[in-house]
């Protein structure tokens, strides 16, 4: 097979984004999507120290992430959130790691990461096909 039917990975400047999460997008609303998207490139997309970690959440401003969506309201961002929330896609996390309650205080800095399940496969779930997304993953959405 030809080598330039391929690409490097270790030369390519990409974001992985799991298979899951781009099945899911076109069943959300536009904003919702667009969340995920952004959340997904500023956790995904950056490497840690060792090259087989990414970093799992990132602090947003309100109303920088309104502008990343293209939003001109805060209501909207806060309703898209709670629903991305629900659905066990978004998780808001507290300074100290833990999950938020959930309530966005306007103003305030979130600490977004897409859900575990979202992204990896539970480690007993390894090499067993179980469903085709595998493990906890399986459950409806």
């Amino acid at each position: 097979m030809p080598t330039d039917d391929f690409y490097r990975l270790d030369r390519m400047r990409a974001t992985p984004f799991p298979n899951r999460l781009l099945e899911l997008l076109p069943t959300l609303p536009e904003t919702d999507a667009r969340i995920v998207a952004i959340v997904v490139r500023s956790t995904l997309g950056w490497q840690g120290p060792d090259r087989g970690l990414r970093k799992a959440s990132a602090y947003f401003a309100p109303h920088d992430l309104r502008r990343q969506v293209g939003l001109a309201s805060g209501t909207t961002l806060r309703t898209a959130l709670a629903r991305l929330v629900q659905r066990g896609v978004v998780e808001i996390l507290a300074v100290d790691g833990a999950k938020h309650p959930g309530y966005i205080s306007p103003g305030t800095a979130l600490r977004l990461r897409i859900a575990r399940p979202w992204v990896e496969e539970p480690a007993d779930a390894r090499g067993a096909k179980q469903g085709h997304f595998g493990g906890d993953a399986t459950k409806e959405i």
